[in-house]
């Protein structure tokens, strides 16, 4: 009976070890103009596994005969061996590699080497 007990207690850990953690948030308004109404709402999910993040932020609107349903980011960031990874399509940052504008499918490798930080993105 000991040993089954002891089994389920090592199971129950391993099973709880490799949930990821995921968070929902986000914001709507709604208005109404003359009789108008519309809806403006923005999602995020966010999912952690260990140094993986999966985010997707959605834009979800609503209004004058147009419903508008928007993927604005959807990427994968992770770490291996130092180096840090950030792939698909996401808004443009503030960075001296970055050439477009808006939303575009992309991928991003950084590393540091003491005070340097070195980076390679492409398009």
């Amino acid at each position: 009976m000991k040993k089954q007990l002891l089994i389920a207690a090592v199971a129950a850990s391993m099973a709880t070890a490799s949930m990821a953690d995921v968070s929902i948030t986000g914001s709507a308004k709604a208005n109404v103009n003359n009789g108008n109404a519309s809806i403006e709402s923005d999602l995020k999910i966010t999912g952690k596994s260990g140094d993986s993040t999966l985010v997707a932020n959605l834009s979800l609107d609503n209004g004058t005969g147009v419903t508008k349903q928007i993927v604005e980011d959807l990427y994968v960031t992770s770490s291996f061996q130092g180096v840090n990874m950030k792939v698909g399509q996401y808004r443009s940052g503030k960075s001296e590699l970055d050439q477009t504008t808006g939303t575009s499918s992309r991928y991003n490798l950084s590393t540091s080497m003491g005070p340097i930080s070195i980076a390679y993105e492409a398009t």
